[in-house]
């Protein structure tokens, strides 16, 4: 035993010197990178403070019917119901992806709304209309009649990549404006 032990002693040491001597090359030799005093956590405070100001809220109202729950005509000869209207209200969110007041958000926020009016993060609000959809991607356009507005730049730092970190800025059920990260 003692003899294997000195015959693997001269590789494992040999290894370990030549292991430091890089790692010493590598951290402080003359070719080494300047140390970067990092604290580990990654902030996306500026992104965050660059795009928030573009993200709006999206209020809709959708004008219901009882003839809208039941529209069979045979239904309705027999129960003889008052006609009765009530809102239905819903919240979403949207970005201002154009200074001229055009404004990207999901089909589904929209759809059916006979009301939108659109508020912005600097506590304007206006009216929204339509411009256009596409229920198959859930994507909408809107366009409201306002100055001075902030905008995001879509794509601008070139093609989304599979692994780029991404970020969503909303505000999910009314809560406030919140941030949330993934990948692609």
């Amino acid at each position: 035993m003692i003899k294997l032990l000195r015959f693997l002693a001269g590789p494992v040491i040999t290894g370990l010197a030549v292991g430091l001597v890089a790692l010493w090359w590598y951290q402080w030799g003359p070719n080494a990178e300047p140390a970067q005093h990092d604290t580990g956590v990654a902030s996306y405070a500026g992104a965050v403070n660059h795009a928030a100001p573009a993200v709006v809220n999206i209020y809709t109202t959708q004008i219901i019917t009882n003839e809208d729950v039941a529209e069979d005509p045979l239904f309705n000869r027999f129960m003889e119901q008052p006609r009765r209207e009530r809102a239905l209200s819903s919240l979403g969110s949207g970005v201002i992806v154009d200074d001229g007041g055009y404004v990207l958000t999901s089909y589904h926020v929209i759809r059916d709304a006979d009301e939108i009016l659109v508020a912005l993060r600097d506590g304007r609000d206006a009216p929204a209309r339509v411009v256009g959809t596409d229920p198959e991607t859930d994507l909408a356009l809107l366009h409201v009649a306002l100055e001075d507005l902030p905008e995001v730049e879509l794509n601008g730092n070139g093609p989304v990549q599979v692994g780029d970190v991404v970020l969503a800025i909303g505000n999910p059920l009314g809560v406030g404006q919140t941030v949330s990260m993934g990948i692609v």
